[in-house]
């Protein structure tokens, strides 16, 4: 087999053209650049900064030591002076938001009292290292502001050309390897038919996950390991904490040993920092503190756009948003794209809950251009989820090759750029028949072979698989701001009716046909949600809630992540499997029959809807029929669930964690008790509505709203249901009854709806006594939950919970039974446990009181765990602590008393005169070092006292959902008072000390496991920790206004010496007036000379432009470069409305009426055109008629 051997050549020269056409557009300076592609930027002469240095610095940590990659040293800098600068920059940052721009060296001695500061903000960060809150706007370390500044200069660097693109790949015919038929692969066929038009053909390949053994050369693995790189960046902030371990330990047993090439691997907390050349990641590589997500980004866009390796795999691990500085990712992201000459594989594993969703797709958007197999997202929920992610991407890794070509165009999406070079267990579209493609070739170095095609039909369930490899274009399409093909979903929505037409017309004459009939509804049903949720990716502008958007891409393209995996746990549960499931379930029903027959069937225990139960169903002599007659799916229909009719959010994160369920409401008379079935009942009658699809019972009553039934068995009859409720049918009729989902066995999600029930009812019915209809539901959920308190998994949860409570209370905990951590998912889990268990044993009453204070602190830390948490300004203890200053204005308006009440007493006789500055910015620097001094003098006087007081009413109002579970303040109070403790005890917990200790814990420790393995402070430690807390947080605020004021107060006698100066309105001088005049005070100048040392003479208006020509001034006729500043003293900070070209407007008119020449100058048209236009104020017009007739006169005699 013979090869094109101009494909490479041409292919280069296309890098090439593409390489030129693009370098251009990567900067404001890229065309200024060098093109050479060997020239990084930082050859050029650069300076180092944040995101762009080598390997052997960290961003603002220049002194830090580090095996060093790449050859060249920095200049060392001593500690001292790195301080020193790094405190000149924060001052200079400070003012320069007050205009000046004077750089001139400050005297970083009489800097002492910032250092004080420092070192206090040091001791509060040991104090409260746990917390990540301490980055105002105005409070950032000197270390913070330099990255800040640093990051300023960042600007995206030139591609260079990888050292690949440049060696000879063209092969000689004799080196070629013909391989022959090498692999079979299925080929999915269909053909559409289109009204009158001729019927289309299409045809999708699907590439094998593994490259065919006889395409593997040595050759080919030694040239991906030489022309490779991994590129891993981690983030090590301080919420990544309880997690590091596993993320350590799973990416050194999963990922690490299957990399190929060099690896970079790289950590960020609040800097970024290169670790080493290696693959394997060290326990002591954690940092600790923010999260700097745009250093993090400036790294990889650096490495990615500079190195020389051809291939390149970017990780990306982060669990938070950026902290670290005011330089959002948006400025980094909006300058990146893939570069053409590389291929890039992007993997981003998001952590928890509150990752950045939107930074991560959008980044893995703009770099990735490799293997659209890999997933867009892999998503660590859970702790224990670690492990599993880490092996999906070390399977993922498997698939990177250095790519092959086909003999035949195709396409990764239909409508897109047609394209011959694809990748391993990729999705390839062909628009026409496999009669076309039966001579199919695959080339990948000098090795081809040709391609057996297995043509099958394509049927519902494949063209789901394809269309998620389509949607994961579609989506990187759209966040790179690319065009979508106009026709994308259409034509997968026709592909998609055409595919389930031919499958049921072929399946209309067998049984096994009739029964796959019946299986259509999965995938139809898991088309139309993919499709919605796709088209809710695509138009969403925003999401107020990322994780939502998390959901929609798990949920909708290749991989599915987590979600995936266990939403289609039962995709091997074959017939068998269910079979077995039901001769397991009729066993027990037989040996529990009598009992169950005995049992007498309530009407008011009956669905209100059908009139039938749970147990008239089992009962009922032909209940084997419908185990025997109905498939898995119409039996969850027809088999009668009976309970409670609830309105759930649907949400996928539920199918992960049941316990975070929401009960937001539930039916009333005469509705008590439904079923499942009723529902499939009324969804026939179509009366389904909403996202939800919840049913209304009556078109006219919303109360009548549910869309899920959480199973009670009557007290009287829960007992001989015990049985009942272990088998995997039962738990496989609940888990649908409360999801609506059929694919999936939860053996925690009965019991844990029962508890959000419960909870729901104390929240609905908090008062005693309850009416009695309720009464019985809490009866009848108490006695189904009993069924299940004494199953192995939660009686060794309770014995740990009574034992080690703060183990018991931990989101996961470090106890480890049978080989499983121990979890709280939610506060309800424990609330429901302890409620029942004190009905079957007695539990000592510290142990009560034990348990509940510090479940009421794990629901406020909980709820606490990301207030504030990406903002950069955040003040959480002012915010519960000091009432009197939240709000802005508050703050502002008590720093104004503050400070006004400090100065009252100060011994301030500090003047500046005019003579000895002569700008503005000079007087202010000088005043700037005075000022400085006394503070240093204040310094004893500058304590903060501020008033301490837990604003209770927003404590009321704390909730979280997602983490502490669907309870509230109010709820928990009327769930500890049902508990039988004495009242004094009640109310002590609930006191508003204990709320003072729980909020200053819960603040200082935003980590479950760290708030719960130490040990809750007393009140007056509490007490104590709020008022320093507050204090810090406020004190670089009163420092900074302190210190402006000092500074204004001083300055003030220069600006008054200087507007006394520039009272009167300037005289125009003639030039020969100005020689005579200067040369009396001593100016070298002759009217040989004048246009030498007088700059800008206008002769019309007789005014220079660099002296002063006010008599008063001590500075009268100076010339002087800086005159500008000087003269913009009295235009911008005295004299608010300054008449601005006066003269200009008295020469001009001098030959006309003062009225005129007045009214001119007030419509502002002589101002200059870069100043404001503005009119001047009629009445400072008037003021100024005796002086422009005065010019008028002397401009008409004069000149």
């Amino acid at each position: 087999m013979k090869r094109n051997k101009s494909t490479f050549r041409n292919k280069d020269k296309k890098n090439e053209d593409e390489k030129k056409k693009d370098s251009s557009g990567l900067g404001p300076s890229a065309e200024k650049r060098s093109h050479d592609s060997s020239v990084t930027p930082m050859a050029s002469g650069a300076e180092p900064v944040a995101g762009n240095e080598s390997h052997n610095s960290s961003v603002s940590d220049p002194n830090a030591s580090r095996e060093s990659p790449v050859a060249g040293k920095r200049s060392h800098i001593s500690p001292s002076d790195m301080k020193r600068r790094q405190l000149k920059a924060m001052i200079m940052r400070m003012y320069a938001r007050r205009g000046n721009s004077d750089e001139e060296d400050l005297d970083l001695e009489d800097l002492k009292l910032i250092e004080d500061d420092m070192l206090f903000a040091h001791h509060m960060d040991f104090m409260f290292h746990g917390s990540r809150h301490y980055k105002r706007d105005h409070s950032f370390t000197p270390t913070e502001k330099a990255v800040d500044i640093e990051q300023r200069k960042w600007e995206l660097p030139l591609i260079v050309k990888p050292d690949l693109d440049n060696e000879i790949t063209d092969w000689a015919e004799d080196m070629e390897v013909d391989c022959g038929v090498i692999e079979t692969v299925p080929l999915y066929t269909l053909t559409v038919n289109e009204g009158e038009h001729e019927p289309q053909h299409h045809s999708i390949l699907m590439m094998p996950r593994m490259l065919p053994e006889k395409l593997q050369d040595i050759t080919q693995r030694q040239l991906l390991e030489k022309h490779s790189l991994n590129l891993v960046m981690i983030d090590t902030s301080a919420s990544m904490y309880s997690l590091w371990a596993e993320l350590y330990k799973g990416w050194n047993t999963y990922v690490a040993p299957v990399l190929k090439g060099r690896t970079a691997l790289y950590t960020f907390g609040t800097n970024v920092r290169f670790r080493r050349e290696g693959t394997q990641v060290k326990n002591d590589d954690f940092d600790n503190g923010d999260t700097n997500l745009t250093g993090a980004l400036q790294k990889i866009a650096d490495e990615v756009y500079t190195c020389r390796e051809k291939f390149i795999n970017v990780f990306l691990a982060t669990d938070g948003n950026h902290n670290a500085s005011k330089i959002e990712p948006d400025k980094v992201l909006d300058l990146l794209e893939a570069p053409p000459c590389k291929v890039v594989n992007m993997f981003v594993l998001g952590v928890g809950n509150y990752f950045p969703v939107k930074y991560s797709i959008t980044l893995r958007s703009l770099l990735h251009n490799g293997n659209s197999s890999i997933p867009s997202l892999f998503w660590v929920v859970n702790p224990s989820d670690m492990q599993e992610q880490m092996a999906s991407i070390g399977e993922n890794i498997s698939k990177i090759t250095r790519g092959f070509e086909l003999s035949q165009e195709g396409f990764l999406l239909p409508g897109t750029e047609a394209k011959t070079d694809f990748h391993l267990d990729e999705c390839i579209y062909f628009p026409c028949g496999p009669e076309a493609l039966q001579n199919l070739t695959i080339t990948t170095g000098r090795h081809s072979g040709q391609l057996k095609l297995d043509v099958l039909c394509a049927t519902p369930a494949i063209l789901n698989k394809v269309f998620r490899h389509w949607n994961s274009i579609l989506i990187q399409l759209h966040n790179s701001k690319k065009k979508l093909p106009g026709n994308a979903i259409p034509f997968m929505e026709n592909l998609f009716k055409t595919s389930v037409d031919a499958f049921i017309q072929s399946a209309a004459t067998s049984i096994t046909a009739r029964l796959d009939r019946k299986s259509l509804a999965t995938p139809q049903t898991n088309f139309q949600t993919m499709m919605n949720k796709l088209r809710d990716v695509l138009t969403k502008e925003s999401y107020g809630d990322e994780i939502e958007l998390a959901e929609n891409i798990l949920s909708t393209t290749v991989g599915g992540g987590k979600y995936e995996s266990k939403v289609l746990t039962l995709k091997g549960h074959t017939d068998e499997d269910y079979r077995k499931d039901c001769q397991e379930f009729l066993k027990v029903l037989t040996d529990n029959r009598e009992a169950i027959d005995a049992q007498v069937v309530n009407s008011d225990d009956c669905c209100h809807i059908l009139l039938t139960s749970t147990l008239s169903d089992l009962q009922d002599s032909a209940f084997q029929r419908l185990t025997e007659e109905l498939n898995k799916f119409d039996f969850l229909k027809e088999f009668t669930i009976s309970g409670v009719g609830v309105f759930i959010p649907m949400r996928d994160s539920i199918t992960i964690n049941p316990w975070s369920l929401s009960v937001q409401a539930t039916l009333q008379q005469p509705f008590n008790v439904v079923s499942q079935k009723a529902m499939e009942f009324s969804a026939n009658s179509k009366l389904v509505q909403g996202k939800n699809k919840e049913i209304q019972l009556k078109a006219d009553d919303e109360s009548t709203r549910f869309n899920a039934v959480i199973p009670v068995f009557p007290p009287e009859v829960a007992s001989v249901m015990k049985h009942i409720v272990r088998t995997r049918l039962f738990a496989m009729c609940t888990t649908f009854a409360v999801l609506k989902n059929p694919h999936i066995i939860d053996f925690n999600v009965h019991f844990a709806a029962l508890g959000v029930l419960w909870v729901r009812i104390l929240h609905e019915y908090p008062t005693l006594p309850r009416p009695d209809h309720i009464k019985r539901r809490i009866q009848s959920i108490e006695a189904t939950a009993k069924l299940y308190v004494n199953r192995p998994s939660y009686a060794k949860y309770w014995m740990i919970l009574k034992q080690n409570t703060p183990q018991g209370l931990m989101t996961e905990s470090t106890e480890v039974v049978d080989g499983k951590t121990i979890k709280c998912e939610s506060l309800i889990k424990p609330m429901f446990i302890l409620h029942l268990m004190r009905q079957q044993e007695n539990i000592k009453m510290e142990t009560m009181v034990r348990i509940v204070i510090m479940m009421l602190l794990e629901y406020t830390g909980r709820c606490l765990s990301q207030y504030k948490i990406s903002e950069n300004n955040a003040i959480p203890f002012t915010d519960f602590f000091s009432p009197e200053l939240v709000g802005e204005e508050k703050r502002q308006q008590w720093r104004a008393r503050y400070i006004d009440n400090l100065l009252i007493n100060t011994d301030d006789n500090s003047k500046m005169h005019l003579q000895d500055f002569y700008t503005k910015e000079k007087a202010e620097k000088a005043a700037k070092k005075i000022a400085v001094l006394k503070m240093k003098k204040m310094k004893e006087s500058k304590t903060i006292n501020i008033r301490i007081d837990l604003d209770t009413e927003r404590i009321a109002k704390l909730r979280n959902v997602i983490a502490a579970g669907d309870v509230s303040w109010a709820t928990l109070r009327t769930y500890v008072g049902e508990l039988d403790l004495p009242e004094e005890t009640v109310q002590e917990v609930f006191s508003k000390e204990s709320l003072t200790t729980y909020v200053v814990h819960a603040l200082k420790y935003r980590n479950s496991r760290e708030r719960l393995k130490n040990s809750l402070p007393s009140y007056q430690e509490a007490l104590d920790m709020a008022n320093s807390a507050v204090r810090y947080e406020n004190k670089s605020l009163v420092s900074g206004d302190l210190l402006q004021q000092i500074t204004k107060n001083i300055t003030k006698s220069w600006l008054q010496e200087y507007a006394s100066a520039h009272n009167d309105v300037v005289q125009p001088m003639t030039k020969e007036q100005i020689v005579a005049e200067a040369q009396q005070r001593g100016i070298k100048v002759t009217l040989d000379t004048f246009d030498q040392v007088y700059r800008h003479y206008r002769p019309s208006t007789g005014l220079v432009g660099n002296a002063c020509l006010s008599h008063a001034c001590p500075f009268y006729l100076k010339p002087d470069r800086t005159y500008n500043q000087h003269a913009s003293t009295e235009r911008l900070h005295i004299e608010s409305s300054f008449p601005h070209a006066f003269h200009k407007a008295a020469y001009l008119h001098r030959q006309d009426t003062l009225p005129n020449a007045l009214a001119n100058l007030e419509s502002g048209v002589y101002r200059p055109p870069r100043g404001p236009q503005a009119p001047l104020p009629h009445e400072r017009v008037t003021e100024l008629a005796p002086k422009m007739a005065s010019l008028q006169i002397q401009y008409r005699t004069d000149y």
